[in-house]
């Protein structure tokens, strides 16, 4: 599992999915290793395929420590279907517990998309809060997401919800290795 965050880290997807399948074929319970490879699935543009993993994620291990990773991701790949209520839904679930940048992001998005703009604003203003260099071009830069219609479906409705469009990075910007805030997390 280790080598396939590294992957993932390197943004070498394919890699990292064949490390998390030899891992599900040693232990096809371990709800991480699903998360790894339906991660790696939404960053290359196939979320179709990540959202029964990130299912099974959460039905293997519903207390688990990850829990907001997994919801954040299950939003995200919602959203980039194009289903932007059960991203709004998934992604509230995820901030609600944890505050990491990328589920806050998946959920300014969804509330952008879907025209809520009393609750895109207030997003848009806890996202500022916890990170105050937000923008979309600090998403567009600190997203693995190298599909690109997904990541125009992500920068599009922070744009519709008013995110502010940013520029240069700030000294305060985190590496991409860094995205939660916590090296020790899973780069979403």
């Amino acid at each position: 599992m280790a080598a396939g965050a590294a992957w993932m880290g390197k943004k070498d997807f394919d890699a990292a999915i064949r490390e998390g399948q030899a891992a599900l074929e040693l232990n096809p319970s371990f709800a991480n290793a699903y998360h790894l490879v339906a991660a790696n699935y939404i960053h290359t543009g196939r979320a179709s395929e990540a959202i029964p993993l990130l299912e099974k994620a959460i039905a293997l291990s519903p207390r688990d420590p990850f829990l907001a990773t997994f919801q954040g991701r299950l939003a995200g790949a919602n959203l980039y279907l194009g289903r932007y209520e059960i991203a709004a839904e998934t992604a509230a679930k995820a901030v609600s517990t944890y505050t990491g940048w990328p589920n806050r992001a998946f959920y300014t998005a969804a509330l952008g998309h879907l025209g809520r703009a009393r609750e895109a604003a207030a997003s848009v203003e806890a996202f500022m809060a916890i990170r105050p260099d937000a923008s979309v071009q600090f998403v567009a830069r600190n997203i693995p997401t190298v599909h690109p219609p997904s990541l125009e479906i992500l920068l599009g409705g922070l744009r519709k919800a008013g995110l502010p469009e940013g520029g240069i990075p700030t000294e305060t910007e985190q590496a991409p290795s860094t995205v939660n805030g916590d090296k020790s997390s899973i780069a979403v």
